[in-house]
């Protein structure tokens, strides 16, 4: 049974992200989007029993997952920020490079924690992780500036 119910929550995570990239949903995309996600699905469950992998996040992730909508907000208004402050005369930063700690190791558990804090950091308009390093475990973020709610600053923690 949990199988199956992997296959499903996969098949709609799948479907889910095929339908919000149309502007208009017809028919004919429809009877190709059920059966591929469905097929996304199979593999999606059958490649994560392969791998043996875990479905359980870190309590860390948790909580810079907390801090994604804070900082989507701050980012944005910094980005957004940017042109008014060409205009008022103060050239906009160029933004900077920052390696933010996460964790070292080849490890499965390192590698996926590393994953996690790249994805977040790339979730906000004003950073984005440019690489990352399994020696070091550190990230190479670009960001435009940090706000109250910085992702970097989440993480760092």
């Amino acid at each position: 049974m949990s199988r199956l119910l992997e296959i499903v929550v996969w098949w709609a995570l799948a479907l889910g992200v095929w339908l919000l990239t149309l502007a208009y949903v017809d028919w004919p995309d429809l009877v190709v989007a059920v059966p591929l996600a469905l097929a996304c699905g199979v593999m999606a469950a059958a490649a994560r029993r392969s791998l043996a992998a875990s479905w359980q996040p870190q309590r860390a992730t948790l909580r810079w997952l907390r801090q994604l909508p804070a900082a989507v907000v701050s980012d944005t208004a910094i980005v957004l920020s940017l042109p008014w402050r060409r205009l008022a005369g103060r050239l906009p930063d160029e933004g900077r490079f920052e390696r933010v700690a996460v964790s070292p190791g080849p490890d499965a558990a390192a590698a996926s924690r590393r994953t996690a804090a790249a994805v977040l950091l790339s979730s906000t308009p004003g950073a984005y992780a440019v690489h990352a390093d399994s020696d070091t475990g550190e990230l190479l973020v670009h960001e435009m500036g940090s706000g109250p709610c910085s992702m970097s600053e989440a993480v760092k923690r």
